[in-house]
């Protein structure tokens, strides 16, 4: 079994747009060269063509006490193939999501040395669950109303639960991603597995190896480089630098 890399927390009103262009690679980061697909689902009808627009809103309309959206990330089998990742990345938001309107993007980074692809989802979700009432976008993110539904916004799904219950849901999801991921390696015929649970409920005694960021990898690379050149240059050959490769799936 492989341990499965999985993180999520809530994002405040006012970062939405810098996350877009974060994960979609547009602006800034339109440079790098990682980004390898997207996928949407359960918007809205004034937002089905552009999912990009219905976060954006949220983070406009959204109510100041509630987060704009929840950001996922996980990562995916580097046995599967650039499409079959994507793929498999539109079933687990799908599984995930509920029917919470949802986005993401699939970056597919290379590690510097060995030249291992560490594929991994960025996810976005929001609580506002479509419930076929026709709202405007600003109407969708005001505060429900139980008597009248049509006349306040969507139901949000996961307000006001206990912190027990967020553990529990995110355990439930760390769950349905892993069973998603070995379906999948199953309906391929790869004997790899992953695990959702933590190493000690495994009865693995060892510690957990560290999930490297893309922006770790693109200082191994500047690095990587660096040496590179003063091997070249200096009359020594310079100083080597074997830092360690992150462990993916």
């Amino acid at each position: 079994m492989k341990q499965l890399h999985f993180d999520i927390v809530s994002k405040a009103r006012g970062t939405t747009a810098d996350h877009i262009r974060y994960i979609m690679r547009k602006g800034e980061f339109a440079e790098r060269d990682d980004f390898v697909g997207w996928n949407y689902g359960n918007m809205p009808s004034w937002a089905w063509p552009d999912p990009e627009a219905f976060f954006l809103t949220s983070d406009k309309y959204e109510r100041v006490n509630s987060p704009a959206f929840i950001a996922v990330t996980f990562s995916l089998p580097n046995c599967l193939s650039t499409e079959q990742n994507v793929r498999l990345a539109s079933k687990i938001m799908d599984a995930v999501a509920r029917g919470m309107p949802y986005m993401f993007a699939v970056h597919e980074v290379t590690a510097f040395q060995s030249g291992v692809r560490h594929p991994h989802v960025h996810g976005m979700l929001s609580g506002r669950v479509d419930d076929g009432v026709d709202r405007s976008p600003e109407q969708t993110f005001r505060r429900y109303n139980n008597k009248h539904p049509a006349r306040g916004g969507c139901k949000k799904v996961g307000c006001g639960i206990r912190p027990a219950e967020i553990k529990n849901s995110t355990i439930e999801m760390r769950r349905i991603i892993a069973e998603t991921i070995n379906d999948e390696l199953y309906a391929y015929g790869f004997d790899d597995r992953v695990d959702h649970r933590p190493l000690r409920e495994q009865g693995i005694a060892r510690e957990p190896v560290p999930y490297m960021r893309a922006s770790e990898f693109r200082e191994m690379r500047e690095s990587q480089s660096g040496c590179a050149h003063n091997r070249k240059h200096h009359p020594e050959g310079g100083a080597p630098w074997m830092p360690p490769e992150p462990w993916s799936i």
